[in-house]
């Protein structure tokens, strides 16, 4: 069992056992796969053809090279983003709008109610083909799970290690997965031990709802215990 989240430890897969909050994720799987992708303003065929341009090691280090002159979001994300990951990207004249937001706010509210979380950071859907492109999240340091689900599995994150100085990918499985761990930013991480660059990908519906805690030792105590809880059957 995985128990404390190290600054300098990279985001790390954590198995979910909690009955409870496979119950209230499991909740959510109408929505996801019923969102429509054209209320997305980056969902076109053109948009899932620049994937490999975006989730590309070229992109990476062009991203990495840049250092405080990028600032932490991504720069594109082939899929429907309901909260987080930069600007909105939710067309306004999408029609029944308010309906799917109302239906996107309580899946949010019923997970971040039992997470405890400070908020809700990321909640996007993507399509096959859909992807989020390499970015560090820089902008806001914190401590971060990620709850992710794959119609099929065929779908990756992938994150790089100062560490280890690579690339490591972490594939999908059908169903629900989780990553803990902590974004930092450039004020705090001068040497880059704590950016934590990352991006996903996926060739079948894919869904990702992310929570953040604060810094502070408090926000640690509570994300470990938040990390205890998800593990405990």
């Amino acid at each position: 069992m995985i128990e404390t989240i190290s600054k300098t430890d990279m985001m790390t897969s954590v198995e979910i056992r909690n009955e409870e909050l496979l119950e209230i994720l499991n909740g959510s799987l109408d929505f996801f796969k019923t969102v429509p992708f054209d209320m997305g303003h980056n969902t076109s065929q053109k948009d899932v053809e620049r994937r490999e341009e975006y989730c590309s090691d070229e992109y990476f280090n062009h991203i990495k090279k840049l250092w405080t002159a990028h600032d932490g979001f991504p720069e594109m994300l082939c899929g429907v983003a309901f909260e987080g990951g930069g600007p909105p990207n939710i067309k306004s004249e999408t029609p029944n709008i308010a309906e799917l937001m109302g239906n996107y706010q309580d899946i949010a509210y019923r997970i971040n109610e039992w997470a405890g979380a400070k908020r809700n950071a990321l909640f996007a859907v993507y399509p096959p083909g859909g992807y989020i492109s390499w970015h560090n999240n820089a902008n806001c340091a914190a401590y971060n799970v990620l709850f992710t689900w794959s119609e099929e599995g065929k779908g990756r994150w992938k994150h790089w290690d100062p560490k280890k100085k690579e690339i490591v990918v972490i594939e999908d499985k059908p169903g629900w997965q989780c990553k803990m761990g902590y974004y930092g930013c450039y004020e705090s991480s001068a040497d880059g031990r704590e950016i934590v660059y990352h991006m996903a990908e996926t060739e079948c519906l894919r869904a990702t709802v992310a929570f953040i805690f604060n810094v502070d030792e408090t926000g640690k105590k509570m994300a470990e215990m938040l990390l205890e809880e998800i593990q405990t059957p």
